[in-house]
């Protein structure tokens, strides 16, 4: 009987201690990042990458797409920047993605909607009124 007690109180020592390193985990994530990256940008941010099926649907609507000059875009390759991808992950909490879910083409709109994939992004763009 005393082993089966010992045994509930290991655990749940190992419980707490567990609970409480994830908390500090959560906290460190987002405390180190940018305030200014946890809210809406003032114009649209794209990102993507290079390798991206997805992202080359995208490119294409932009190359064929009459409007494209009318719009203010900052764009992020994330696969070659350090920083790019330090963004686009801090970008990914404002826009509560969880990491394992991230993904590119993610697109944030000064408004703060977060649009992924190609065809959202695509729809969000042909039914701008420019």
């Amino acid at each position: 009987m005393r082993n089966i007690l010992l045994f509930i109180i290991f655990i749940t020592l190992l419980l707490v201690i567990g609970g409480v390193f994830i908390n500090y985990v959560r906290e460190s994530e987002t405390t180190s990042i940018p305030q200014e990256l946890l809210v809406a940008p003032e114009k649209i941010e794209y990102y993507w990458s290079e390798t991206c099926p997805h992202c080359a649907n995208v490119e294409e609507f932009m190359q064929g797409w009459e409007s494209k000059e009318k719009i203010q875009m900052d764009k992020f390759e994330v696969n070659e920047s350090v920083d790019n991808a330090q963004k686009f992950i801090a970008r990914g909490t404002y826009c509560k993605i969880p990491r394992s879910k991230l993904g590119v083409p993610l697109l944030i709109t000064p408004e703060g909607k977060c649009l992924t994939g190609d065809e959202p992004i695509i729809e969000y763009f042909k039914n701008l009124e420019l």
